[in-house]
């Protein structure tokens, strides 16, 4: 192997390197941007009723003191 050839090689590792970082970085500040988010964990949330589909209501009221887990417009 001759020195040209290594350092050839060396350079485009070095520039591989350098464009997976960039990608990562550009990955990085993408999940970063601010967007909506929920109220913080813990804080109190004002009360709401939702019809069920057997006729009767769902009241957050009535269900203090349990954790409970809402998941809103998602479609699976």
């Amino acid at each position: 192997m001759t020195w040209r050839r290594a350092w050839t090689g060396l350079v485009c590792v070095c520039l591989v390197l350098l464009l997976f970082d960039s990608v990562l970085a550009q990955e990085r500040t993408r999940r970063k941007r601010p967007g909506w988010q929920g109220p913080p964990i813990g804080s109190v949330v004002e009360d709401f009723e939702l019809p069920l589909l057997d006729g009767g209501t769902f009241k957050l009221s009535d269900q203090r003191g349990r954790i409970l887990a809402i998941e809103m417009g998602a479609c699976t």
